[in-house]
Formats: C-alpha cells, structure tokens, sequence
C-alpha cells in the first residue's frame, strides 16, 4: 500500500516513538490521525508539524485506551472525519519496571488493558471498513526485548507485549486476504537526547552499540505499510539484540 494519501491512525503518537511514525507518515504524503491520552498540547503540536513541513495537517484525536467504550468512540470519530481507515498502527502502550510480585492485580489489568487488549478492540472496530474496501494494514508495535529475551521485573510489560505478537498473528490470519497484520519489534530506542547511562547501556545490548532512534522504528512501519508481501510477521528493530 502507498502511504501518499492513506488515512492512517496512530495510537499514542503525541510523543516519542509514536510522533515519529505520525511525521514520517506524513512525510510520505498520508494523513494521520494523531490519538492522544494525556498529551493534547503534544499531539496538537505533532498534527501541526505534519502540515508545516509536509502539507497534511493531521487530526488530534483523544481516547482512553484502557476503557473499550472509549475505543469505539475512536474507531467512529476516525471514520466519520475521513470515511476510511486505511493504515492502524497500534503503538500507544504502558512501560513500567515491575515484577510479578510488585503488580497490583488493577494494575495487571492496566498493562493487558492498554498494551493489548485496546490493540485487539481497535483493529477488531476498524476491520469491517478495511475488508469492505478489501485493503487495510495493521502494525502493532511491540517489544525485543519482552517478546524475544524478557527481563526478570518486566513481568506485567512482558506478557502484553508477548501477547501482542500472538494477536498479530492471529489476526493476519483471520483478516487474510485483504488486511495485512504485521509487528514490529524494537530494541532499546531513545531520543537524541537519551541519558548517558541508558546510552552506555544500549551500546552493550545491541550488536551495533548504539542504540536505536525512534525514526528507526518509523522507517521499519513505512517498510512494512508498503511492502504488499509482508503478512503476519515481527520485524525486529533492535540493532540484533535478539540474537
């Protein structure tokens, strides 16, 4: 699928990873709707970014992705401003060190909420529209590290993550032939001004030593919108950490 004129949603793409792929969408001509939860001024400021500098302002949507009322509400309020969804990109998530016996059992039901059930409502609202137009894509954005080799402490992290990848494949076989489902998987991504610890740190988890941008990520999703062939797949981006 060409990105130039797609209608493509991003979930949490107000910041970091999720901005990124919102712009370099954007610059390859899509119109992007920009979900946000906590961050309107951010996400109104990427939407703005996307029109400065690439000639398709994009919309700011706001939901709560953990309450699945709020999930349709997206899903209508995406197709009543465009008509169509062409590109869903489930990157929104919550990232927390947290061990099995530190997790709250709410909080255990925040992280499968946000991490993976909200990515499983949101692409089950879109699907009908995208098979009636017998073309879709769906990429969910989930981890290396916590799908590939999971740290002790990231319990809660992890699991969602791991199931992310198992709802990716699922629905690339459900949504076949004419939605394509596909995961990318990044290692340790950090803006430009990233710590010096967590720098050093990713300098020695990634075959590369350096760590990942999160125009990296980007780049990864426009391979994987574009790419017709790709189906059902996890593409990791993490400098071969996985090895």
């Amino acid at each position: 699928m060409n990105l130039n004129n797609s209608i493509c949603l991003v979930t949490g793409a107000a910041k970091r990873v999720g901005r990124s792929i919102a712009l370099h969408f954007a610059q390859r001509g899509a119109i992007v709707i920009v979900h946000h939860c906590h961050s309107l001024g951010e996400a109104r400021a990427t939407a703005q970014e996307c029109g400065e500098f690439y000639g398709r302002e994009g919309l700011p949507l706001y939901a709560d992705l953990s309450d699945p009322a709020e999930i349709e509400d997206l899903a209508r309020a995406a197709l009543a401003a465009y008509g169509r969804v062409d590109v869903l990109v489930n990157c929104a998530a919550i990232f927390a060190k947290k061990s099995l016996l530190e997790t709250s059992l709410a909080e255990w039901d925040k992280f499968m909420n946000v991490n993976l059930r909200a990515a499983a409502w949101l692409s089950r609202a879109l699907a009908p529209s995208m098979q009636e137009m017998q073309r879709g894509v769906i990429l969910n954005i989930a981890d290396s590290f916590a799908t590939q080799t999971p740290r002790a402490g990231y319990t809660p992290y992890s699991v969602s993550k791991a199931g992310l990848l198992s709802l990716t494949q699922c629905m690339a076989q459900e949504f076949a032939p004419h939605i394509r489902v596909n995961a990318v998987c990044p290692g340790i991504v950090l803006p430009r001004a990233g710590n010096e610890s967590d720098r050093v740190f990713a300098e020695k988890a990634a075959l590369v030593q350096h760590a990942g941008l999160p125009d990296d990520v980007a780049s990864a999703c426009a391979f994987l919108v574009e790419n017709d062939y790709m189906n059902g797949a996890c593409l990791a981006v993490d400098g071969g950490k996985a090895l």
